[in-house]
């Protein structure tokens, strides 16, 4: 679905690949991509009081303008990529994973 509205918790999925996504963020939330985000438009919106954890195991593609959070609140979505990126503009924290040892937990 598009917008995809997450509240508050933690969500797992094994890759992202479609025209367009919108995620709202309605509360605390995290979302695990255990693969590649390939999408033309890529937008990560944040309700008030909300904040985002975006950790992607594999590479983020965009094709079109990509905005992950709001510029004036940059501290609420921080994206976490562990492969390459390319085309993505950010409102929020980036940063690169530390390569994981099994068994090991997501880390900020």
């Amino acid at each position: 679905p598009d917008p995809l509205e997450l509240p508050c918790g933690r969500y797992y999925v094994t890759g992202i690949r479609q025209a367009s996504l919108t995620i709202v963020a309605t509360g605390r939330t995290v979302l695990f991509v255990d693969g590649d985000v390939s999408v033309g438009s890529f937008n990560v919106e944040v309700r008030d009081g909300a904040e985002v954890d975006l950790f992607i195991n594999g590479n983020l593609t965009t094709q079109s303008a990509t905005r992950l959070g709001d510029a004036a609140h940059p501290a609420s979505v921080r994206t976490y990529v562990e492969g390459s990126v390319s085309s993505a503009t950010f409102g929020g924290r980036f940063g690169r994973r530390q390569p994981m040892k099994q068994g090991s937990c997501f880390q900020r």
